[in-house]
């Protein structure tokens, strides 16, 4: 539904998030269409994925800022809630953290 408007829409979270194509699709699509999107949150704690250990965070990570690096709006920011606990990425544990913030 490419002319469907969110206008009310400030928060959403995508619960058991992984980066495949249709869930990659969905979140650009809030992104896209919530017009007051405030934050959108994709939370990768319960997903069901085998393998959840730090390389799995890290190809997280990578496809999520891949994929919507560009496409945040000015007004929103884009949170990643980690897959476990513990994981270090970059200089932090992954538990959660903004990955975009078009607000700064």
């Amino acid at each position: 539904m490419p002319e469907h408007r969110y206008a009310k829409l400030k928060r959403a979270k995508i619960t058991g998030f992984y980066p495949a194509k249709g869930l990659l699709e969905l979140g650009s699509h809030v992104l896209e269409a919530a017009t007051s999107l405030e934050c959108l949150t994709l939370d990768t704690f319960y997903c069901s994925c085998r393998g959840r250990g730090t390389d799995r965070a890290k190809c997280y990570l990578k496809a999520i800022r891949r994929y919507f690096e560009g496409k945040v709006p000015s007004t929103a920011r884009l949170d990643v809630e980690g897959p476990c606990s513990g994981v270090r990425l970059d200089d932090h544990t992954w538990q959660r953290f903004t990955v975009f913030d078009g607000r700064m």
